[in-house]
C-alpha cells in the first residue's frame, strides 16, 4: 500500500489553506498545486484525477501563467475537498484482495474438452468443439474448455449470466444436437456487446439485473421475437458477420479540377454554385462541413489577392478563440475566391449580415433564389456532394464530407 509521507502531506495542506484563505492565485501556482496532487495518485487512487478537473479547467483557459484570478465557487469547493478529506484517502492498495470462489479442472484435445468443477458434486462436464474452435490454437482450446465448464456449472460463478433465466433450462436439454449448440448461442449473446463494454460495465449490469428481479411484476406471455435472448443473439450474429469499417478516401487535386471545370460555367445554377463553394473552399481551407455551415457573410473578407474566413468554433480549438483561414486567389477555374464572390453576389446581402452563406434555395414560378436567412442541413449537402461527384469517381461511397 502506498501512503503520502508526512512532510508532503503537511506541505499540501499548507498550500491548500493559503489558497483558500486568499481566494485567488496565479495560474502558475494553481498548476503547481494540481501537479502536486496528481503526483500523489499512487497514494490516493483515481480520485486524484477526478477531483482536479476544476483546476485544469482554469489552467487550460489561462491568458498567461503569471496572471492572478479569483477562484470560482466550484474551484473553491474542490480545494476545500482536498483539505478536508485528504487524510481519508491517504493509503491506496495497488492490488485487490484475491478470493477464489471455485476450482475448475479442465483438459482439451484437438476436437473435444472435459472438465470437473469442485462444487458440482461429482458431475463431469464434456463436449465437442465447434469447427472454428478446432482450427484455433491449443491455448485457445484450453481456455475455451475452462469457459464451457464454468458456464455449464450454473451455480458456481455468481457473476455468470448462464445461471438464470433461459440458460438454466438450456443446459438441461436432452437432445444432443440442441445441447451442443447452447455454448455457441451463449457466445452470440455475449458478442452483442463489445468486450470492453462487457468488462467495464459487468458490475453495473449485475446490479441492474438484481434490481429488475426484485421489482418485476406479474409474469405475462410475450412474443418470442421480443425476448431479450433472441434480440441479443441476433445482435451477436450481426457483429460476427459484419464487414469491417471501410475508411473514406480523399479526392485528389486532378479530380477536384475536373469537377470544377464541369460545373463552374456561366450557366451554372444556384445549386451548382452553392456546391462549388462547399467543394472548393472546403478543399482549399481544410474545413469541416460543420464549420462551413456555420460561416456567416460577416466572417468573410475578400481582398484583391485572396480572402480570409473566420470560423468561430473548430473541433481542435481548445481555447475557443476561433480561427481565421487565409485562402489565396489563383485565377483558375477551381479558384475558391472567385466562386465565393459569385455566391455572395447571388445572396444579395450586406457585408455586415449575420446570415449564413450556405442557404436553402426557394423555387417559385418566376424562378429560384436564395432564402434571406435560412440555412441548409448536413444531409442536403451530403446528398448533393454524392450527386455531383458520382460522374468523376468509380465508387461514390468511398468519398464523403469531412
Amino acid at each position: 500500500m502506498f501512503q503520502i509521507p508526512e512532510a508532503k502531506l503537511a506541505k499540501l495542506k499548507r498550500s491548500l489553506e493559503s489558497m483558500i484563505l486568499a481566494g485567488y492565485a496565479t495560474y502558475r501556482e494553481l498548476a503547481r498545486l494540481a501537479g502536486f496532487i496528481i503526483s500523489l495518485s499512487l497514494a490516493v487512487g483515481p480520485i486524484a484525477r477526478l477531483f482536479t478537473r476544476q483546476m485544469y479547467f482554469f489552467i487550460q483557459s489561462r491568458p498567461s501563467w503569471d496572471v492572478s484570478f479569483t477562484f470560482s465557487e466550484a474551484l473553491l469547493q474542490e480545494l476545500k475537498f482536498w483539505l478536508q478529506h485528504i487524510n481519508s484517502f491517504n493509503g491506496y492498495s495497488i492490488r485487490g484482495v484475491f478470493s477464489a470462489e471455485s476450482t475448475i479442472y479442465t483438459d482439451a484435445s484437438d476436437f473435444a474438452f472435459g472438465g470437473y468443477l469442485a462444487t458440482l458434486g461429482g458431475e463431469p462436464v464434456r463436449g465437442m468443439f465447434s469447427p472454428a474452435d478446432v482450427h484455433s490454437s491449443s491455448t485457445y482450446r484450453e481456455l475455451k474448455a475452462v469457459f464451457y465448464c464454468s458456464v455449464f456449472s450454473c451455480s458456481s460463478i455468481s457473476s455468470d449470466i448462464s445461471k438464470v433465466g433461459v440458460w438454466k433450462e438450456a443446459w438441461k436439454l436432452s437432445h444432443p444436437e440442441l445441447s451442443i449448440q447452447v455454448p455457441h448461442l451463449l457466445d452470440l449473446v455475449l458478442a452483442s456487446n463489445a468486450p470492453s463494454t462487457t468488462s467495464r460495465y459487468s458490475y453495473g449490469w449485475a446490479r441492474w439485473r438484481r434490481w429488475t428481479q426484485s421489482k418485476q411484476g406479474i409474469a405475462g406471455l410475450e412474443s418470442p421475437t421480443e425476448h431479450p435472448t433472441v434480440i441479443a443473439a441476433a445482435e451477436g450474429a450481426r457483429r460476427k458477420l459484419s464487414m469491417p469499417v471501410r475508411p473514406k478516401q480523399p479526392l485528389d487535386l486532378e479530380t477536384v479540377v475536373r469537377v470544377a471545370q464541369y460545373y463552374n460555367t456561366a450557366l451554372a445554377s444556384l445549386a451548382d454554385i452553392r456546391f462549388l463553394f462547399v467543394f472548393l473552399v472546403g478543399y482549399a481551407g481544410l474545413f469541416r462541413i460543420s464549420e462551413l455551415l456555420s460561416v456567416k457573410i460577416i466572417d468573410i473578407t475578400i481582398v484583391h489577392d485572396g480572402m480570409s474566413i473566420f470560423v468561430s468554433k473548430r473541433k481542435n480549438d481548445q481555447f475557443r478563440e476561433g480561427h481565421t483561414s487565409i485562402i489565396a486567389r489563383s485565377g483558375k477555374v477551381s479558384c475558391p475566391v472567385s466562386i465565393t464572390e459569385r455566391l455572395l453576389v447571388l445572396l444579395a446581402s450586406p457585408k455586415e449580415s449575420c446570415s449564413p452563406v450556405l442557404r436553402r434555395i426557394v423555387r417559385t414560378k418566376n424562378g429560384a433564389y436564395f432564402h434571406k436567412s435560412l440555412g441548409i442541413s448536413y444531409s442536403t449537402i451530403r446528398d448533393e456532394f454524392k450527386k455531383y461527384v458520382s460522374p468523376f469517381v468509380n465508387d461514390p461511397s468511398d468519398y464523403c464530407l469531412h
